[in-house]
């Protein structure tokens, strides 16, 4: 059995290539939803809360979190990219 070396033409193979396992990437994209929907509840809330007070600071920050709950559906539901196989070189 031919081992390995320095001075073979076949590369090892790299682990770090591997995809994420299933629940990783579940893991992730929950925390990412959970963290944009945080942002965008304590925003709406401080908005609305600034939008008696100050009208026009709730307002824009109403409007600039409102968008905020449909990028966390997309970003959590946007699947993983594919990576091409790497080519030894």
């Amino acid at each position: 059995m031919a081992r390995w070396t320095r001075w073979s033409s076949r590369p090892p193979p790299s682990i770090t290539d591997a995809r994420p396992s299933a629940d990783a990437e579940l893991r992730r994209r929950r925390r990412i939803y959970s963290v944009i929907m945080g942002i965008h509840l304590v925003g709406f809330a401080v908005g609305g809360a600034l939008y008696y007070t100050a009208w026009w600071a709730g307002l824009i920050i109403i409007i600039v979190t409102g968008p905020l709950q449909w990028i966390a559906v997309i970003l959590a539901n946007a699947a993983p990219r594919r990576r091409r196989p790497r080519t030894p070189p």
